[in-house]
């Protein structure tokens, strides 16, 4: 484990080309309080701001958007790495391109990223126009999600885990757009200030206040009733447009100070499942019927869409991903490494995949066979 936090300078950004050269340890807060107000954001980031770019970088992570424009390796145009004989070796997909694609997704087990260049997404506007679907079922939520992939940049599901029936697998899908250079909202919302996370909750309870307040309800019977509870709440909101920051919508835990507090002593595991296209209905509805049999409960699960990339190590696929937040406690942490190797068998009879950055509690045999299965690049 390398501690690459100190290597966190921006070289350079490229203004008119819309390009980043910054070191391994700049973290996304600090690019995008770079550039936003250049007009410019991140063409993929992850669920929170503090990651090192590096990082991001070696893992391959996804966003909101990954079926529009895959991980955030696409969008590097090149990078310097360090590697275990003491040499630097600068690769791309034009020079060192088999070196470029093994390590993007690496894990960093070919050396040390040392810095990077990115591409950034040109934007007109700090806010996206946000709406939101209700949607009765699994099958429902899948197939909203994909027959709007196409017309919208930003598309996810949250799920509500504990609702069985026919009401299985039920949730909101929320998607988002860029906001063009002739819209109302086009040059506002670009000062860091703008993207800033609020602090306060309706400008009375502070959000710092929040997991106290949540930590009584950190159970099955409690989390179930916050499921319930969103879901119903959400519901009346649904088809109405509204705006929100770029940050408000891509980082919305870290608008949550301490959240993982609310975990505590036994912190959470993560669970993500990539299921081909084809299979992803009945995948994840069986993952969400294991989780009762076993008595132990997703208190988050988030959808996404996903789609083939180039890379060697690559966790993609063609299909979904379901993201499943778990607490670990002394009276489920048996059961949780059952379930966990329960959707370790889901996985490979369902020909899915690995992602590196969400698996700490895979079998060895299921991280052999699906890295040997994507070994050979696909062709791009």
């Amino acid at each position: 484990m390398i501690d690459v936090s100190q290597f966190n300078k921006i070289i350079s950004v490229d203004k008119v080309g819309g390009v980043a050269h910054v070191e391994c340890g700049v973290t996304i807060e600090q690019l995008w309080k770079m550039v936003v107000p250049l007009g410019y954001w991140l063409p993929v980031v992850p669920g929170t701001m503090y990651p090192t770019l590096g990082g991001c970088v070696a893992m391959n992570i996804h966003g909101k958007n990954n079926w529009r424009v895959g991980p955030i390796g696409e969008h590097i145009e090149e990078l310097r790495l360090l590697t275990p004989s003491g040499e630097f070796v600068t690769c791309s997909r034009s020079a060192n391109t088999d070196l470029f694609l093994k390590t993007v997704g690496g894990a960093g087990l070919l050396g040390c990223i040392v810095d990077l260049k990115m591409r950034l997404k040109k934007i007109h506007s700090g806010f996206l126009e946000m709406r939101s679907l209700s949607c009765g079922n699994l099958k429902e939520c899948l197939e909203t999600i994909d027959s709007l992939k196409e017309s919208h940049h930003y598309v996810v599901g949250w799920l509500d885990c504990y609702a069985r029936g026919d009401r299985l697998g039920r949730g909101i899908v929320h998607t988002a757009n860029y906001l063009e250079e002739g819209h109302p909202l086009a040059g506002r919302g670009l000062r860091i200030e703008d993207q800033e996370l609020p602090r306060w909750i309706f400008g009375i309870v502070p959000r710092k206040l929040i997991p106290k307040l949540v930590r009584p309800f950190a159970s099955n019977l409690g989390m179930c009733l916050i499921n319930r509870a969103k879901f119903f709440i959400d519901s009346y909101v649904v088809g109405k447009s509204y705006y929100q920051s770029h940050t408000g919508f891509n980082f919305l835990l870290d608008s949550v100070p301490n959240w993982k507090t609310v975990f505590l002593p036994g912190g959470l595991l993560q669970y993500q499942l990539f299921i081909p296209k084809k299979h992803a209905e009945e995948a994840f509805t069986r993952a969400i019927e294991l989780q009762r049999e076993l008595e132990v409960f997703s208190y988050l699960g988030v959808l996404k869409r996903h789609r083939e990339d180039g890379f060697a190590r690559s966790y993609s696929l063609n299909g979904f991903s379901l993201a499943l937040d778990f607490a670990v406690n002394k009276r489920t942490a048996t059961r949780l490494g059952t379930l966990c190797r329960r959707f370790d068998e889901l996985i490979e009879s369902y020909k899915g995949k690995v992602y590196l950055a969400k698996d700490s509690f895979g079998r060895i045999q299921v991280l052999r066979a699906r890295l040997a299965q994507a070994a050979t690049p696909a062709k791009t």
